[in-house]
């Protein structure tokens, strides 16, 4: 229901920005996405900005939330699952578990 080509985050962050200069209804017409969810992201927008520049700012070694999911294993490993996810999504495939697999 996102971009394909957009990270996750970047596209709630985009959606987010467009809430907060007009209103809700706006974001949610321009973006495609329910109401709902744009008042859900609204509020966890702190959370998303922390995310999406600790990714940026510091590299993969801290690739999550301070505190939350496991410990990387491999840093090359994580940086090449990021990147085929991006291809694939890039190239409008879609992105599986199974896909994910196969790499």
């Amino acid at each position: 229901w996102y971009p394909l080509n957009l990270d996750p985050r970047t596209f709630k962050l985009a959606v987010v920005e467009t809430a907060e200069k007009f209103l809700f209804r706006d974001a949610e017409r321009k973006h495609g996405v329910d109401e709902r969810l744009v008042r859900r992201w609204t509020k966890k927008e702190a959370a998303m900005v922390c995310q999406v520049s600790v990714k940026t700012v510091r590299g993969l070694d801290r690739a999550r939330v301070v505190g939350g999911g496991k410990k990387v294993f491999s840093l090359k490993l994580e940086q090449r699952l990021f990147d085929s996810v991006i291809e694939r999504r890039h190239h409008q495939r879609r992105v599986t578990l199974k896909s994910i697999q196969s790499c």
